[in-house]
């Protein structure tokens, strides 16, 4: 199949590789320049989305935010302009699930099914194959993107119509957080405590404590190693668009609210670049000399 892929970067570069893996062919759009496996597999780039949009009949999105989904597909260059009625736009981008709605019937307008899928597992994900896929959209269309999402994906779920795979997304990116902010504030009260944070997350898995957070980002944090696999940066978009939806439907989110604020305070450090376990430096938490910021644990 000729499938269009627009965003190339940290996520979208190993997602390509595994549809071009599955024997596809790729029309693709990158702003950045790209390594050279796969630049020779991809062969020439598109000098627009819109350039992609023309060639292929399934386009997958990988860009940052909602004003970049926007750009990409109603822009001077983007989509719109060339897209093919009946083709399907799969957009794995994490944006606003009320600006996804109106993405979706501007396409419907011109025939084209909009399917939100935002994935969840961060680049081992993607490299790994195991990410997780929160699908909005069309059941027709859905399922005839599925064996495509199932290329990268290992958990593909159809929630609803357009949005409800974004508004997942958004839940799901703050239920991580506050299994993160959890794990660093756990883990500063056992130093403060005289027990070794490393000896304190061993002790804790295998018990109800236990969960992906405390594995992976546990072992970040007692080790000082914040190569970002999910940066912090990307995150705490996430947690804002998380913010305005709940602020929008009316929602009461304490937790979200107080965990917003400590991710800001983390980006403030200019800590945004890092993996977003690096919230747990605020706790001084992780591996190293510092001490706990008597301020931040006050917010």
């Amino acid at each position: 199949m000729q499938i269009g892929f627009v965003g190339l970067g940290t996520m979208g570069r190993p997602i390509a590789t595994h549809l071009l893996d599955a024997g596809h062919t790729l029309k693709a759009y990158a702003r950045s320049p790209l390594d050279e496996p796969l630049a020779s597999r991809v062969g020439r780039l598109a000098h627009s989305a819109g350039e992609v949009a023309a060639a292929a009949e399934v386009v997958f999105l990988m860009v940052r935010d909602t004003p970049d989904v926007d750009e990409v597909a109603f822009g001077e260059r983007g989509l719109v302009h060339h897209v093919t009625p009946g083709s399907v736009i799969v957009d794995l981008s994490s944006v606003s699930p009320a600006a996804t709605r109106g993405f979706a019937e501007r396409m419907a307008a011109r025939g084209v099914a909009w399917i939100d899928a935002p994935v969840s597992g961060g680049e081992v994900g993607a490299r790994e194959r195991t990410l997780s896929a929160m699908c909005g959209g069309e059941v027709p269309a859905f399922e005839r993107v599925r064996p495509l999402l199932a290329c990268f994906a290992q958990r593909i779920r159809h929630l609803g119509p357009a949005g409800a795979g974004q508004a997942c997304k958004l839940v799901n990116q703050v239920v991580v957080a506050l299994n993160l902010l959890a794990v660093a504030e756990g883990l500063a009260l056992a130093r403060h405590g005289g027990v070794e944070p490393a000896l304190a997350r061993d002790a804790m898995l295998g018990g109800f404590a236990e969960s992906r957070c405390l594995q992976l980002h546990g072992g970040r944090m007692v080790s000082g190693d914040f190569e970002p696999g999910f940066a912090l940066g990307l995150h705490l978009k996430d947690l804002r668009n998380a913010m305005r939806w709940a602020a929008d439907l009316g929602a009461h989110a304490p937790a979200l609210q107080a965990v917003l604020g400590l991710f800001e305070q983390a980006a403030a450090q200019g800590w945004g670049g890092h993996d977003h376990s690096v919230v747990a430096r605020l706790y001084g938490a992780d591996a190293g000399p510092r001490q706990p910021d008597s301020a931040s644990l006050s917010q």
